[in-house]
């Protein structure tokens, strides 16, 4: 237990000292940690409902859109009338997106590549499968949690 304890305060360390390097960046992009995440998850998904945003990032969809509006705003985003239902709202990534993310992500991965490093090779190796082993677990129970909820949405609950 006590091993479960420090790998999950190391997960949590290592986190916030990843956000403190690139939050320059952000604070100059003039953009919250929120919607920094917002962007992130825009960037990987394309387009997404509002609802399914705000779930994935863990805050309500009324809160949410109050962050969407700056970043559609800014160009970041889109709003577009969900084709398969008239009153849902779908969101897309803008090539502002696409652009900025180039732009920030580069001076990211070689940061990090740098502090990798001075690492060896059998350490990254070792550090790599597991923290696939750990990824692999989260996206399973991220799996189970959302085939439970779209249960339930179709149950009416």
């Amino acid at each position: 237990m006590e091993s479960e304890i420090e790998l999950v305060e190391l997960l949590y360390q290592i986190n916030r000292r990843i956000w403190k390097l690139f939050a320059p960046m952000f604070k100059e992009a003039q953009l919250s940690i929120t919607e920094v995440l917002a962007l992130s998850i825009m960037h990987k998904k394309k387009t997404s409902r509002v609802t399914d945003l705000a779930t994935v990032i863990g805050v309500p969809a009324s809160t949410l859109t109050g962050i969407l509006d700056r970043l559609v705003e800014q160009g970041f985003l889109q709003r577009n009338q969900d084709p398969n239902d008239r009153r849902s709202v779908c969101l897309t990534a803008t090539t502002k997106l696409e652009s900025f993310f180039r732009t920030w992500t580069a001076p990211i991965e070689d940061l990090l590549r740098d502090r990798l490093a001075s690492m060896a090779e059998t350490r990254k190796k070792r550090l790599t499968e597991d923290l696939r082993v750990m990824l692999e677990s989260l996206e399973k129970d991220n799996d189970e949690t959302e085939k439970n909820r779209t249960e339930r949405v179709s149950r009416g609950r």
